[in-house]
C-alpha cells in the first residue's frame, strides 16, 4: 500500500521472453515510488509489436481487439491512480491488477486463435 500522493507511472511494453509457442508477454508496468510492479494483458508474436506505438500492428489477427485491450488497462490504471489521489485515500496495486473480464476475453481468442 502506498500513499495516495506518491509519485507514479504506468506504462505497457513487450517482454524479452519467449515463449514456447514463438509469443512474448505484453505487460502493463506500474511504478509507484520507483517500485515497479508488473501484470502480463496477453502474449503476442514480437513480429508483430510496434515498440515506437507500444500497440500490436495492424497486420496482426485481431490486433484492434489487442490494442483496445491495452487501451483499457492503460486508462483503468490511470483513472485508478488519479482518483487515489484525488480522493486521497492509498494506493493499493492489487486493486489495479484484479481481473477483469478482457482477461476473459484475450483467453477466449487465444483459444479461438489456437485452433
Amino acid at each position: 500500500m502506498y500513499e495516495p500522493h506518491s509519485k507514479w507511472n504506468v506504462k505497457i511494453y513487450l517482454a524479452d521472453k519467449v515463449y514456447k509457442s514463438g509469443e512474448s508477454p505484453v505487460l502493463i508496468q506500474v511504478t509507484v515510488n520507483s517500485k515497479r510492479h508488473t501484470k502480463v494483458i496477453f502474449k503476442v508474436q514480437s513480429k508483430y509489436w510496434d515498440p515506437a506505438k507500444c500497440k500490436v500492428k495492424p497486420n496482426s489477427v485481431n490486433s484492434a481487439i489487442y490494442n483496445l485491450l491495452i487501451d483499457s488497462e492503460v486508462k483503468k490504471a490511470t483513472e485508478y491512480l488519479i482518483n487515489s489521489q484525488r480522493n486521497d485515500t492509498p494506493i493499493e496495486i492489487e486493486c489495479i491488477f484484479k481481473s477483469s473480464s478482457s482477461e476473459l476475453l484475450i483467453d477466449a481468442l487465444q483459444e479461438r486463435v489456437a485452433h
